[in-house]
């Protein structure tokens, strides 16, 4: 599934965001559009970097994408951290790249449009939840 669209922040840039998932890879969502169901909400994108020490060499960011759907989006659900790529843009730069975070997607089902909050991770990171935590990988239980 490809989930695409774009706004205009309070500095008056164009933020475009593309999630590209395995699932259902031919399914094309365009964010905004009526038919889809799935809107952007208020404050849709934040993008923050850490540091968990001063022994730290690589900084670490994480985004998060806030979505309101209409129906359940199960190809959001990531087991491992390479399942759905994501892709953050301020015009022609790209902000931030990297990977749904493995097993914390969740979606209410309260309201007539749903907030998804999606939590992202860098490439780095990804590499961390793959090698050395094997989050998705079969036989490991959490």
């Amino acid at each position: 599934m490809l989930i695409y669209g774009s706004f205009i922040n309070q500095q008056g840039d164009t933020i475009t965001v593309q999630i590209a998932t395995k699932v259902d890879s031919a399914r094309i969502v365009e964010v905004g559009r009526e038919t889809s169901g799935v809107f952007f909400t208020d404050n849709p994108v934040e993008i923050s970097s850490k540091v968990n020490d001063t022994f730290d060499h690589l900084l670490h960011q994480s985004a998060t994408i806030r979505l309101l759907a209409e129906n359940f989006m199960h190809g959001l659900f990531c087991a491992s951290c390479r399942d759905a790529m994501v892709n953050i843009y301020r015009g022609e730069d790209c902000l931030f790249a990297g990977f749904i975070e493995p097993q914390t997607y969740s979606q209410p089902y309260n309201d007539v449009l749903d907030e998804i909050e999606l939590n992202c991770i860098d490439v780095l990171s990804a590499l961390q939840y793959s090698k050395y935590k094997d989050v998705g990988s079969l036989g490991v239980l959490y």
